[in-house]
């Protein structure tokens, strides 16, 4: 695997049965996206892979409620912080991360 990024913004756009993460760096590249199927493992595994890839992550979701329960539950209990509407998060995100 290639070296981490310092800094990566991983945006989740959520779904009822998937969802899509993207991270990109500080200059808006794409470090990596993949789908995750709403299952705990599968999430718990795109973080894995997202926190393999950048040393730092800011966490983004478009969609707060019912679809995303589970996920931001999930990144909640292992201290990850998600910013959306109106989630609470590290920093501003102004931009969509998984277009």
């Amino acid at each position: 695997m290639k070296e981490q990024v310092p800094l990566g913004w991983a945006g989740i756009d959520v779904g009822k049965g998937h969802h899509w993460i993207c991270l990109i760096d500080e200059a808006g590249t794409t470090v990596w996206s993949t789908k995750v199927i709403n299952d705990e493992a599968a999430i718990l595994d795109a973080v894995g892979g997202v926190l393999a890839r950048a040393e730092e992550v800011v966490w983004g979701v478009d969609v707060t409620g019912t679809m995303s329960g589970l996920l931001l539950a999930l990144l909640a209990a292992h201290g990850m912080f998600s910013r959306g509407q109106p989630a609470v998060g590290r920093s501003e995100l102004g931009v969509s991360l998984c277009s």
